[in-house]
């Protein structure tokens, strides 16, 4: 029997994708949890290029929930997160559920990704201090993840 090609057949074709590792859902959630580092930076880089291009994620799909969490940050400021807002914070959650739902691919591997690291924020144990730190990491972290993003 002669060796397969190595760009397969027409009963075994190639999956590339098979050699794309699988992307690490809980990044985020840990840069939320512990702090940005460059290990973070890193993974936000690979996952931001990961939803890109043609089948990715777009800046129409994605603004509503982006815009939600800058205005909430804004608000914020170094201030107390409110009941109000932290209600508003979880509601990010739901919207991105929604697009995830609406368009699918690579929108759901965002929403994998930020749902946990909202849930690191708005957790009930929490003190007001450490809330506002991981708000503000989740605010950074999830902006590197959309400036690595490109079209």
């Amino acid at each position: 029997m002669s060796p397969q090609p190595q760009w397969g057949n027409k009963m075994n074709p190639p999956n590339h994708d098979r050699d794309v590792q699988a992307p690490e859902h809980d990044f985020l959630k840990h840069a939320v949890e512990k702090g940005i580092d460059d290990a973070f930076i890193e993974k936000a880089e690979r996952f931001g290029r990961s939803i890109s291009g043609r089948d990715g994620v777009s800046k129409s799909q994605i603004r509503d929930v982006y815009s939600a969490v800058k205005l909430l940050e804004m608000q914020v400021a170094g201030k107390e997160l409110t009941n109000d807002l932290l209600e508003e914070l979880r509601m990010v959650g739901p919207r991105l559920t929604y697009a995830a739902q609406r368009h699918g691919g690579k929108v759901r591997d965002l929403e994998k990704v930020i749902k946990p690291a909202l849930a690191a924020v708005t957790g009930p144990s929490l003190n007001s201090d450490e809330r506002r730190k991981r708000f503000r990491r989740f605010c950074l972290g999830f902006e590197a993840i959309l400036a690595y993003r490109t079209e």
